[in-house]
C-alpha cells in the first residue's frame, strides 16, 4: 500500500524537494547558473546545525540538530514532538507538520546564504531595476510593475460552456 501511494503523481509533486530558487528582497533568484550557491543552500538547509547558521530560534525549538535529524527523530518517535505528529490521523496534517520544520530550516538557510553570497542581493536589485525599466510611462509605477505582469505569458484560451470540453469543439 505504501508503495502505491509513493508512485502517484500527487505524492511526487508534494514531496519535499530542494528549491531551485529563493526570494531575496521580493525578487526570485534562480540557481540555474550557480551550482555552487545551490550546493551551499542544499547543504545549509538539510545538514547544517542551527548553531552553525546562527539560527538560534530553530535551536531553541528543535535542539541543535540538522533538519534531517529533526525529521528523522520526528517520524521514528525519538523527538518530543513525535506524539503530536503521531496523533495526526490525516496524512495532510502530518505533511504540514513536517513542512513547518522544513520551512523554518529553509528560511534560516536562505538568510545564511545571503550572508555568504552578498552578490545575491545585487542580483535581486538588478532584476528589480530591469523590471521597473520595462514599464511604460503611461501608468503610475505602483500600478505598472507587479511581478505577474512581467513573468507570466498570457495565452488565450477558447471560452467553453460549463459542460463542453476541448474535444467537443
Amino acid at each position: 500500500m505504501g508503495r502505491e501511494h509513493r508512485s502517484t503523481p500527487e505524492f511526487r509533486r508534494e514531496a519535499v524537494r530542494p528549491a531551485k530558487t529563493i526570494t531575496v528582497d521580493g525578487e526570485r533568484i534562480g540557481f540555474k547558473n550557480r551550482p555552487d550557491v545551490f550546493s551551499c543552500y542544499f547543504e545549509l538547509q538539510g545538514s547544517t546545525k542551527p548553531e552553525d547558521m546562527e539560527a538560534y530560534g530553530l535551536a531553541d525549538r528543535y535542539g541543535d540538530m540538522t533538519m534531517l535529524e529533526v525529521l528523522n527523530d520526528l517520524v521514528t518517535g525519538e523527538s518530543y514532538l513525535s506524539h503530536r505528529y503521531g496523533e495526526a490521523e490525516d496524512p495532510q496534517e502530518k505533511r504540514e507538520f513536517s513542512m513547518r520544520i522544513v520551512r523554518g530550516c529553509r528560511r534560516a538557510a536562505r538568510e545564511k546564504l545571503i550572508e555568504e553570497f552578498p552578490d545575491l542581493i545585487e542580483s535581486a536589485d538588478r532584476k528589480r531595476r530591469l523590471r521597473l525599466q520595462s514599464c511604460s510611462g503611461s501608468k503610475p509605477l505602483w500600478k505598472c510593475c507587479s511581478r505577474s505582469d512581467h513573468s507570466r505569458r498570457i495565452t488565450e484560451r477558447p471560452k467553453l460552456d460549463r459542460f463542453q470540453t476541448l474535444y467537443d469543439t
